[in-house]
């Protein structure tokens, strides 16, 4: 795979010549083919003896484990906002901050353990990260990012510009180390409020006012112009864990793998828009001058190929779109496709297809304000209402 990759990737630089895209040696050098997710600088740990109960190869990157500790007085309520969100695994630090380390999703070390959690449609694995960790798509982010289709610190970028984050929700903690019970709501937010003066970009300083994407809310689309710091407004969550919990200072969410995070990011090349199902958020939180708190963690889940391959086939190259460029069908496609790594939430284990791709996003909150629900327009897509699937 990775001699076909590269003999096409050079003809369809060729065939594109005049946009600006990176052709250079080591392109794709410790890229494509039979090797660990998430980056090559590491190789998977050595079998594990820790039980009937492990997974299978090594000891599993899973979140801490609901504390045995008492309900206390709930006490604690509070909103942070995405400072930024990092994708990509390399070894030199970007402008965002450490990359992810990722989950072991699907509880199987890949070519560590006797069998694989779903069924590959190509006999070549691609083996897990350290401790089992799944993350096909931070090695497709690089692939894009080397094409110029978008810089490593896309996200982060529109963070910064406030024209997106991710708003997430802590009720009821008691302020301990320990907690067995909170409440985690997920929300989005497209752009900064610009009500009452609102800013336009976003300082993280507590005060920075964002507006809420309708999409992440129940009755979102007849919600624009809500007010979500008014009290009589719910503004409720789409996506949410009553069961969540913090043990060790470390907040652990998994809310109802039926309600993915819907996340759409504006980048130059265009929107990425994908569903980040079987979502797992994990963060330290942190107490800061003042009596507020920040959050400083991951989050994780299982993206779709045949959604992320139309993603990327929308994705625009120059004034070109990917569907509609040489590098699709001679690079991109059989990439995306041959990354494909994991099955759907809840069919691990049982004989499933290779359908879904795993990801791990590092990330930093700080405390923030929902305010109003802002309707988004959405750009028709370049390749039409075709979908890209894999062979």
């Amino acid at each position: 795979m990775v001699k076909r990759w590269r003999a096409t990737f050079a003809i369809g630089c060729a065939a594109v010549a005049g946009v600006a895209i990176a052709c250079g040696p080591g392109f794709l050098d410790g890229i494509s083919g039979g090797h660990v997710d998430g980056g090559d600088e590491a190789a998977p740990p050595p079998p594990s003896d820790a039980g009937d109960d492990a997974p299978l190869g090594c000891v599993s990157a899973v979140p801490p484990e609901r504390p045995d500790a008492a309900d206390n007085v709930e006490n604690v309520t509070m909103l942070l906002a995405f400072e930024y969100i990092r994708a990509d695994t390399q070894v030199d630090p970007d402008a965002s901050g450490p990359p992810p380390k990722g989950l072991d999703l699907d509880r199987t070390c890949t070519c560590t353990a006797p069998q694989d959690s779903c069924v590959r449609s190509k006999p070549e694995p691609i083996c897990d990260g350290p401790n089992g960790a799944d993350n096909a798509v931070a090695r497709l982010l690089q692939v894009a990012s080397a094409a110029q289709v978008f810089s490593p610190t896309f996200v982060t970028d529109a963070i910064r510009e406030g024209r997106f984050t991710i708003l997430a929700e802590l009720r009821g903690w008691n302020g301990l180390p320990d907690d067995p019970s909170v409440t985690v709501n997920i929300r989005l937010a497209g752009e900064m409020d610009r009500l009452d003066g609102g800013r336009e970009r976003p300082r993280f300083d507590g005060r920075d006012l964002w507006a809420v994407d309708p999409q992440s809310i129940f009755g979102g689309d007849d919600a624009g112009g809500l007010d979500c710091r008014n009290a009589a407004v719910q503004c409720q969550a789409l996506v949410f864990d009553t069961k969540a919990y913090v043990t060790g200072g470390q907040l652990v969410a998994r809310p109802d793998p039926s309600r993915p995070v819907r996340l759409t990011i504006p980048t130059t090349s265009g929107p990425i828009r994908f569903d980040l199902a079987d979502f797992v958020l994990t963060g330290a939180l942190s107490a800061q001058d003042g009596g507020s708190y920040r959050l400083d963690g991951e989050i994780a889940g299982r993206i779709s190929a045949e959604q992320y391959l139309t993603m990327v086939a929308n994705l625009r190259i120059g004034t070109l779109p990917i569907c509609k460029s040489p590098l699709f069908e001679g690079g991109f496609r059989p990439e995306v496709c041959d990354a494909r790594d994991i099955a759907a939430a809840g069919k691990d284990g049982i004989g499933a297809p290779c359908d879904h791709l795993s990801g791990a996003f590092s990330f930093g909150a700080s405390p923030a304000k929902a305010g109003r629900v802002v309707l988004q327009d959405a750009e028709p897509p370049p390749c039409g209402d075709e979908t890209f699937r894999c062979p």
